[in-house]
C-alpha cells in the first residue's frame, strides 16, 4: 500500500510541473519516513502528531540539522496533504507541528579576486583532445554575472536567447519563467562560444546553449559541478576550494548585486525567489547607491 500512496503522491508533483531534484527529494524523504514507521509498527494512514515528534526527534538523533529536518516535515505534511484531499485520512497530523528552527547563516560568497582568478583559470588552454576554454568561461560568466542555478544554466536553449536586447528567458524552479540580462561580457563570451567551439561539437541539431563536448548533447548538472571543482582546485587555497560549488556563485552574484545597491524587490526577480523572505538575507551587506541590475554588473 505504501508503494502506491507514494507513487500517487509522486504523480500528483510531476502533474504540477515540480522540478525533478524536488521530486527526487520528495521521494528519498518519504522512503525514509516510511521505514521509520515500519521500525516503529506504525500504521501510515492512522498515525498521530505525536508519532511526527518521534520522527523528528529520530531525525535529531541522527545529526540532521533544523533546515534538514524542516524539510523532510515539510515533505510529510504535503504527503499528507495529498492523502487527506483524497479522503484517506481525516486530517493531516503534521498541522500543529512546530518547524525545526535553527540559527540562521549567511550566505557564503566569493570575493572579487577569488571570482577573477576562476575566469582566467577557464580561460588557459588544456592539452586535451578537446578546447573547452570557450565554453568554461561562458560557464563561469553566466554564473556568476546572472546569478543562474546550475539546473537553470543546464537547461538555457539557443531560442531563449535574446542577443540583440541581451536577455535570456530562465527557467526556474516549478517551470517558472524570469527574464535574466548579461553583460556585454558574457555576450562577447557568448558570442565567442557560439561561433566557434560550439559548432564543432553539436550533435542532433541539440536545442541546449552548452554543449557536453564529448557526447555533443546538453551538458549536465554533474559535469558542470565536476568543472567548478577543476578549475577551483587549480587556483585558489585548498581551503577555500573545497567549499566552491556553482551555488557559491549565485550567492556572490546576488551579495555583489545588493552591494552595489540593487534594491531587494528587483533582486528577487533577477533570483527568480517566490519568497522575498529568501532574498532578504543579502541584506547584511551596506546598502550603496542604486544602480542597473546585472546588465551593468561584471566580472572582468
Amino acid at each position: 500500500m505504501k508503494k502506491n500512496l507514494k507513487c500517487d503522491f509522486i504523480n500528483n508533483l510531476k502533474s504540477k510541473s515540480k522540478s525533478k531534484n524536488t521530486i527526487e527529494s520528495y521521494s528519498r524523504n518519504l522512503d525514509e519516513f516510511f521505514k521509520f514507521l515500519e521500525q516503529k509498527d506504525i500504521d501510515i494512514l492512522n498515525l498521530k502528531h505525536t508519532d511526527i515528534e518521534k520522527f523528528l526527534l529520530f531525525l535529531l538523533n541522527k545529526g540532521n540539522s533544523a533546515a534538514t529536518r524542516s524539510q523532510k516535515l515539510s515533505t510529510v505534511k504535503t504527503f499528507y496533504n495529498f492523502l487527506q484531499m483524497n479522503e484517506l485520512v481525516e486530517k493531516n497530523p503534521c498541522l500543529y507541528i512546530e518547524v525545526p528552527k535553527g540559527e540562521k547563516k549567511l550566505p557564503v560568497h566569493l570575493s572579487a579576486e577569488n571570482v577573477n582568478n576562476l575566469l582566467k583559470e577557464s580561460k588557459k588552454v588544456k592539452k586535451q583532445k578537446q578546447d573547452n576554454t570557450q565554453r568554461n568561461n561562458l560557464i563561469l560568466q553566466l554564473l556568476v554575472n546572472c546569478g543562474l542555478r546550475i539546473s537553470e544554466l543546464a537547461n538555457i536553449k539557443i531560442e531563449d536567447i535574446d542577443m540583440l536586447n541581451n536577455l535570456i528567458i530562465v527557467t526556474g524552479k516549478g517551470n517558472k519563467q524570469r527574464v535574466v540580462g548579461f553583460n556585454e561580457t558574457t555576450k562577447k563570451a557568448m558570442t565567442t562560444y557560439l561561433q566557434e567551439d560550439r559548432k564543432k561539437v553539436v550533435k542532433n541539431n541539440c536545442p541546449y546553449l552548452i554543449i557536453n563536448s564529448r557526447a555533443g548533447e546538453q551538458i549536465g548538472v554533474r559535469a558542470i559541478q565536476k568543472l567548478i571543482k577543476e578549475l577551483s582546485n587549480n587556483c585558489l587555497d585548498a581551503n577555500l576550494a573545497q567549499k566552491v560549488t556553482p551555488h557559491k556563485f549565485r550567492h556572490t552574484c546576488a551579495t555583489m548585486l545588493y552591494e552595489k545597491g540593487v534594491d531587494i524587490f528587483t533582486l528577487q526577480m533577477v533570483l527568480g525567489h517566490s519568497n522575498l523572505n529568501t532574498t532578504k538575507i543579502y541584506t547584511h551587506v551596506a546598502n550603496a547607491s542604486v544602480l542597473a541590475a546585472t546588465q551593468n554588473f561584471a566580472f572582468n
